[in-house]
């Protein structure tokens, strides 16, 4: 018999979960700058500055929203890229990638922004501000990137006087040293397929957003909890010991691999895994601790909402792209590490826990050292909700698991699977889940293809067109790799196909 659960210490509620304040007051212009102006959405001049800190200065006292192609390439900003960093605030996504400079004078304050951030890849222009001209009206608001104008929008759907459970610094730290991503299953390497199925989920992650642990109320922590106790629970998040068995589909891949029979391991698993292991006859060995929640809450529903009726307003497809990046980013922004990156002089860097900033001459591989480093300090006010975000991934793994599970049991062959969606060699056993229903599949049908490990090219039998999903050769530098994987189908192709449906 376990020790009984006790209530979990978590500090005190807040109303906000997240350091990034950039919430405008009145609406900020937009404009774009090319390497030497700064343009109107007409394309017009506004305003040439004679030196790095004009151009701050006049971002900050007109309250620009500026967006730039690249602000890590250094022939865009010719003035004085090193001195630009200097006198703005960065906001940094990883150790290189740079999202936006916040300038500031007095009480001014506006924003130097990357293009891409706004998934537009090309040179900022017209185009790009009319149609973020149109999405910010539609939301009502205006955010430096599309994770937090989801937040916003978020935000505006919540009771005004409601306070968010901070999590405990246990809680943040058992999910974020043990999070898993997106469920991968790579398909056998070099395999030549005669025919193969393809089922994206329709708007994956709002689909399992619609209950999720409530953000209002703290988990209970519990120390040698029995499998009854874990149970009783609605849902938990646990450290437990099992023993793998072999399954033609595995309800669990530790580092991405399937356990080996007779495996034991040890790790955290949320209760709907854990009882998926179970089902397919791993065996339980020990439960040492973890996080029960007896509510679930719905409520992330009036966001989805909100952004699923304008995904089905929008007739553009740069404006559908910037939603659904919307849907899929705050999922990932509850799942963010608990510090702040900053810039720090090179010369008061502190490697390898200070990442050297790199600038572009004229491409990715083009690079040279810049005068500043970044530099991760702890946030300790950090609220982000990374149990959430934690629980919307998993559903996802778990629901590819049980459509895979479920096809190999109705006689069909698995393929691969990737993030939301899976391939099998035959058509789909349960055609009832095909649609365009939110959490239904999308069906998309190919001739000869072949798979090599999470990554395919494909005879797309609609278009007749060959198809290519090759993550982690989209990059310049990767053109290579990606003819080289063509290559690797024709030849494929004059052979007779050894594995097919």
């Amino acid at each position: 018999m376990g020790r009984l659960p006790r209530p979990l210490s978590h500090g005190k509620s807040v109303s906000l979960w997240h350091p990034w304040l950039d919430t405008p007051g009145a609406p900020y212009p937009l404009a774009t700058w090319d390497g030497r102006h700064v343009l109107t959405p007409l394309g017009r001049v506004l305003f040439t500055p004679d030196s790095i800190d004009s151009l701050a200065q006049f971002v900050a006292q007109e309250h620009l929203f500026l967006f730039a192609h690249d602000l890590l390439r250094a022939s865009e900003f010719p003035l004085g890229l090193n001195r630009l960093l200097g006198i703005t605030t960065p906001y940094i996504s990883g150790a290189d990638h740079l999202i936006a400079l916040q300038c500031t004078k007095k009480h001014g304050k506006g924003y130097i922004i990357q293009g891409s951030t706004w998934k537009w890849e090309a040179v900022p222009n017209i185009d790009m501000l009319e149609k973020l001209a149109y999405i910010f009206a539609r939301f009502g608001f205006q955010a430096t990137t599309p994770a937090s104008l989801s937040e916003k929008v978020l935000r505006h759907h919540l009771p005004p006087t409601l306070r968010i459970s901070r999590p405990s610094v246990m809680v943040r730290t058992a999910i974020l040293d043990n999070q898993k991503g997106g469920r991968i299953d790579e398909s056998l390497s070099h395999t030549l397929w005669q025919s193969m199925y393809q089922y994206d989920r329709v708007k994956a992650y709002p689909a399992e957003s619609q209950l999720t642990p409530s953000p209002y109320t703290a988990p209970r922590f519990c120390v040698s909890p029995s499998l009854e106790q874990v149970m009783g629970f609605i849902t938990g998040y646990w450290q437990v010991t099992l023993v793998a068995v072999e399954t033609p589909i595995s309800p669990l891949l530790l580092d991405g691999k399937v356990p080996v029979h007779g495996e034991s391991f040890t790790g955290w698993f949320w209760t709907e895994e854990i009882a998926d292991a179970l089902e397919a006859g791993y065996q339980l060995v020990e439960i040492a601790c973890g996080y029960g929640w007896r509510e679930l809450s719905n409520w992330l529903v009036p966001w989805i909402d909100t952004l699923l009726a304008e995904f089905q307003r929008a007739s553009d497809p740069y404006v559908e792209a910037v939603i659904k990046s919307m849907m899929v980013a705050l999922p990932g922004r509850f799942l963010r590490k608990p510090e702040k990156l900053t810039l720090v002089p090179l010369a008061d860097a502190h490697p390898p826990l200070d990442k050297i900033l790199c600038f572009r001459h004229t491409s990715d591989i083009d690079l040279f050292i810049s005068e500043w480093a970044v530099h991760p300090t702890y946030d300790k006010e950090s609220t982000a909700l990374s149990y959430i975000g934690s629980y919307i991934v998993m559903k996802q793994r778990q629901e590819l698991y049980h459509r895979m599970r479920d096809e190999h049991r109705a006689g069909n062959v698995v393929i691969r699977s990737y993030i939301d969606m899976f391939a099998t060699a035959r058509p789909t056993r349960y055609p009832e889940l095909l649609g365009t229903g939110l959490g239904m599949y999308k069906e998309r049908v190919y001739g000869l293809t072949l798979t090599e490990s999470n990554r395919f090219v494909g005879m797309n039998a609609e278009t007749g067109l060959l198809d290519m999903c090759a993550p982690g050769m989209h990059d310049a530098p990767s053109a290579s790799e990606r003819l080289a994987f063509y290559q690797r189908y024709y030849r494929a192709c004059e052979t007779p196909v050894t594995s097919f449906a």
